[in-house]
């Protein structure tokens, strides 16, 4: 089979939603999406016409590891990949603002804006441990987004961060996305990036 695991898992999605079809909205299975109309106007105004960007979600993936790809070049494939993450500050007037009302969760919609672009910061970091992930998790980065070689601020923060720079975690974190398969140990002790299952991730 020639497909791509990330496309295996598709289909498999796919099958399962045919499978619902009876509990699920129609606009799911248009065959001819462009004659079909928005769910909601204000996510297609949210959206201004903006759609996945599989070319830069391939790029983030395949990019994470090489030593100058930095945090900020992956925030910006990020944004360009998945344009959907403007919804969390999204108005509903077309325009975006920083703070809203509380979600499901009780959080405001920035802050769950920061917490998933946390998330796929911290995958950033994970999957360069053995470069400068360690660095970033622990001290931060600086004005221009590169990571601090020491810890800043207050006296307890700087004991706290180098504490935490220092445990004996990191190793298991990356024996972790290796089990994942986000990570592949070739025979030579090097990491590589399984890119199609990075992208799923």
């Amino acid at each position: 089979d020639s497909e791509a695991p990330v496309h295996k898992s598709l289909s498999q999605l796919l099958r399962n939603l045919r499978a619902y079809k009876p509990f699920l909205p129609g606009y799911l299975f248009c065959s001819n999406l462009e004659d079909t109309e928005p769910p909601n106007e204000d996510i297609k105004a949210a959206m201004g016409g903006q759609s996945t960007s599989q070319v830069h979600a391939r790029r983030a993936a395949q990019r994470i590891r090489e030593p100058g790809y930095t945090l900020s070049n992956f925030r910006d494939d990020v944004i360009t990949a998945f344009p959907e993450l403007t919804l969390y500050t999204y108005s509903g007037k077309a325009a975006f603002v920083s703070e809203f009302g509380p979600t499901t969760s009780g959080l405001t919609l920035r802050e769950e804006y920061e917490r998933t672009m946390g998330a796929l910061f911290s995958t950033y970091c994970l999957a360069r441990l053995d470069m400068d992930g360690r660095e970033l998790f622990s001290y931060g980065v600086d004005a221009t987004w590169n990571p601090l070689a020491a810890p800043e601020g207050e006296a307890v923060q700087v004991k706290k961060r180098q504490a935490f720079h220092d445990s004996d975690i990191w190793a298991g974190m990356t024996q972790l996305m290796i089990r994942a398969n986000l990570l592949r140990e070739e025979p030579s002790g090097a990491l590589t990036v399984n890119v199609d299952r990075m992208i799923a991730f």
